[in-house]
């Protein structure tokens, strides 16, 4: 994409649900907040959260957006065995960390994920949780997945 031509959503959204089936992790991989059971195994959803102008990098001509996408991993409480519920999730979480850390290409030299914060807020993250699906509990793993996109508006004064 050339200087001031947006973000590319579509294909930033594409990359990561694509890369989150790469891993052989998960049994399902979606690109939205699931409204009904996640499934059996480990299931994978990702969305968009916000979009801002990524404060700290700053131009003269452009601004660089910052886009925070949420990834979450779901699992069944009532797996079994049910000792290693966490550390199934865990392996997948790292496993997702190790790429992200590593050589990970959103397809353009101009998009990043920002690892360790450094546009404003938060790192690369994940938290732990629970959730009630359909009368249902499901153990939770949350990422916070920031993605910048270098010179994505142009400025005009």
């Amino acid at each position: 994409m050339a200087a001031g031509d947006g973000i590319d959503s579509v294909d930033i959204v594409d990359r990561l649900a694509s890369h989150a089936k790469s891993l052989g992790v998960f049994d399902r991989v979606t690109k939205h907040e699931p409204k009904n059971k996640p499934g059996r195994g480990l299931s994978y959803a990702l969305w968009l959260n916000r979009i801002e102008p990524a404060r700290g990098r700053h131009g003269l001509r452009y601004t660089d957006a910052r886009i925070e996408m949420i990834g979450r991993i779901y699992s069944n409480m009532l797996q079994e065995p049910q000792d290693k519920l966490d550390t199934n999730m865990m392996a997948a979480a790292d496993k997702v960390f190790n790429a992200y850390t590593g050589d990970f290409d959103l397809g353009s030299e101009d998009r990043f994920i920002d690892l360790l914060g450094i546009t404003q807020r938060d790192p690369l993250k994940c938290e732990s949780g629970y959730i009630n699906i359909d009368n249902m509990v499901y153990r939770v793993f949350t990422f916070v997945i920031p993605v910048v996109v270098t010179n994505a508006w142009e400025q005009v004064q």
